[in-house]
């Protein structure tokens, strides 16, 4: 049997206890649970860059598996963006690891295989081949292959005319950028970290177009439906203080394999009946991509519509259940405010299941949001009709009616643009539910790629690319390969 000091077994006593508001002490716990209690003397007595070091040092070991593939989850709303791709790369063959970026993210999980990366832990990861991440970031280390799967299933709402104003902007000045905030306002996160990405997997054609313009004006290959653009492309001296455009890849493939996001919905609920059930799923309060510009704070509406909305709702269709379905990290007082004011509404829920939505999802009739893509994802991943809540749609500009995600609102049910429209256009759809219905259904024959088996072509293709890298085999017909001009 194993003594220990009483210190350290104050240590683990507290570890174990606590509610885990410090990293450090999840990281002991962590560590100890690695190491079979082996080193639980030494480890105790870590300070937190050492912690950081032997759990780096833990990730890095190699045990028989040919290819290790670590999956960043910088918050938890991310893990489940994935779908079935971890699963059909461990049928490869493949050792599959959970890098979360945050203590709830970790606790949350079930997978053995998971690991806590604070600070600057993610940069400095070693001994894995591939890392994974559903959205872009600057933060991954040099060593491993860089594979981005697009958290989105269809279409970003303004980014598309964000990419094209950048690309035929005759006056673009080019000039440097004075912080990461200038960058991502003038830029976008997407513009500026795609380039660090060895494989992009993309969900769609809207994003596969997306992607390609959003890689030619970084300065990479340009591609046939490009031909004639303005040679207004990013001079990358004017964000090389802000960003490691050193680290950019030489050679970047995207490949169309589909959302793998949808594989679980379409296999697992597609028989699933609709119940009465009308979830509100609104864009949340946060600053994530390009959130921070003007066009987003007209078109949210949980702050200045989510209780009238929810009010008429539960009133209209007493028989109905009415969700309200904010996202995971939604500021809290919004969601309060909500729940104090339409106390008395006895048909109202408030669910908390945040990215874990698809059971509410496969039971829900009609979905209602504003101009969260978690419209497009209801729709192509559960096949059922959308209301689109839009006051503000007669001062929309020009260029965000005509993108990809407003052009297409109609094809997945119907916009409204008040309350009392958006319950007129819910019994619309319940009258001649079977024509909404079939409405979907062809938008997603149309626009879902690989339907159910996207997580197989995806885990295929980084399978391949890693493959290749190792010089083992050539990647072979795997999407389209781009190159630095």
């Amino acid at each position: 049997m194993i003594q220990h000091s009483t210190r350290v077994t104050q240590i683990i006593d507290k570890v174990m206890h606590c509610k885990f508001d410090d990293p450090t002490d999840l990281l002991k716990l962590i560590l100890i649970e690695k190491s079979g209690h082996v080193q639980i003397d030494s480890i105790g007595a870590m300070h937190p860059l050492e912690l950081e070091e032997f759990e780096l040092h833990c990730i890095g070991k190699r045990t028989g598996y040919s290819m290790r593939i670590g999956f960043f989850c910088p918050n938890e709303g991310f893990a489940g963006n994935f779908g079935y791709l971890p699963l059909e790369l461990e049928n490869h063959g493949c050792e599959v690891l959970w890098l979360f970026g945050t203590i709830a993210g970790y606790l949350e999980s079930n997978h053995k295989n998971k690991w806590l990366i604070i600070n600057d832990m993610a940069r400095r990861i070693y001994g894995i081949d591939a890392i994974v991440t559903a959205s872009v970031m600057d933060c991954l280390p040099n060593g491993p292959l860089h594979v981005l799967h697009d958290h989105l299933s269809f279409a970003h709402f303004d980014l598309e005319g964000h990419i094209d104003r950048l690309l035929h902007s005759t006056g673009r000045e080019n000039r440097a950028l004075s912080s990461l905030r200038e960058l991502f306002n003038d830029l976008s996160a997407f513009v500026a970290f795609l380039p660090f990405y060895d494989l992009i997997l993309t969900p769609s054609q809207a994003i596969t177009d997306l992607t390609l313009k959003a890689l030619y004006f970084s300065g990479y290959d340009s591609l046939p439906f490009l031909s004639g653009a303005p040679e207004n492309k990013l001079k990358l001296d004017t964000i090389s203080h802000l960003v490691d455009v050193k680290s950019y890849r030489d050679n970047i493939t995207v490949f169309q394999s589909g959302y793998c996001k949808l594989d679980a919905p379409i296999r697992q609920y597609g028989n699933t009946p609709a119940e009465n059930i009308i979830v509100f799923a609104p864009t949340p309060n946060d600053t994530t991509g390009n959130k921070e510009n003007p066009l987003w704070t007209s078109v949210l509406v949980v702050n200045s519509h989510g209780v009238e909305l929810l009010r008429n709702l539960c009133q209209n269709f007493p028989d109905y259940k009415i969700i309200f379905k904010p996202y995971k990290d939604e500021l809290p007082e919004v969601v309060e405010n909500i729940r104090r004011k339409l106390s008395d509404c006895t048909n109202l829920e408030i669910d908390g299941c945040g990215s874990m939505y698809w059971d509410l999802y496969s039971r829900t009739k009609i979905l209602i949001s504003d101009f969260s893509s978690t419209a497009y994802t209801f729709a192509l991943g559960i096949g059922r009709p959308v209301v689109f809540f839009s006051p503000n749609e007669d001062s929309l500009p020009e260029e965000a009616l005509n993108n990809t995600y407003c052009r297409n609102r109609c094809k997945i049910g119907l916009v409204a643009k008040t309350t009392n429209e958006v319950a007129k256009a819910i019994s619309i759809m319940i009258g001649d539910y079977h024509k909404f219905l079939s409405r979907v259904s062809d938008f997603r024959q149309q626009n879902c790629v690989q339907p159910g088996y996207a997580s197989a072509a995806g885990a295929a293709a980084i399978v391949s690319a890693i493959s290749e890298r190792r010089k083992e085999q050539p990647l072979g017909n795997m999407g389209i390969r781009l190159k630095r001009s």
